[in-house]
């Protein structure tokens, strides 16, 4: 869930275009880091979920979303912390542990997704 005061300090002095056009990116680019992450998972590359979970988390804390935000960091850490155990060649355990993890940041960014897509809305109203 979006921290509306801290939102609306970071970016209330955006105008209604440049808010659009930052969250459409993120619509655009969550979408695709998410089955990127998949992929890294199946192809058994921790390093590259743990650097894919990184990149979500630097595009969420903008929106000041904690929840995801959390879910991201808690993944990049599993990430880590399993390739640090047998890099390279994860758990059975470990690797469904990290799909869970998976799994909770993307129904934590699809409610930040539906959040900014509110936002949206009220800053096209107001063009």
């Amino acid at each position: 869930m979006i921290d509306k005061k801290q939102f609306n300090a970071t970016f209330g002095d955006f105008d209604n275009n440049t808010m659009i056009l930052v969250i459409d990116l993120f619509a655009k680019e969550y979408l695709t880091l998410m089955n990127v992450l998949v992929q890294n998972l199946n192809d058994l590359d921790l390093r590259e979920v743990r650097r894919t979970a990184h990149k979500l988390k630097g595009m969420i804390i903008q929106f000041h979303d904690p929840v995801s935000a959390g879910d991201a960091q808690k993944l990049e850490e599993a990430a880590h912390a399993c390739e640090m155990d047998d890099p390279g060649h994860p758990q059975k355990n470990d690797a469904e542990n990290i799909f869970q993890l998976i799994e909770k940041l993307e129904k934590s960014c699809a409610k930040l997704h539906r959040e900014l897509a509110l936002v949206k809305t009220e800053r096209m109203s107001l063009r």
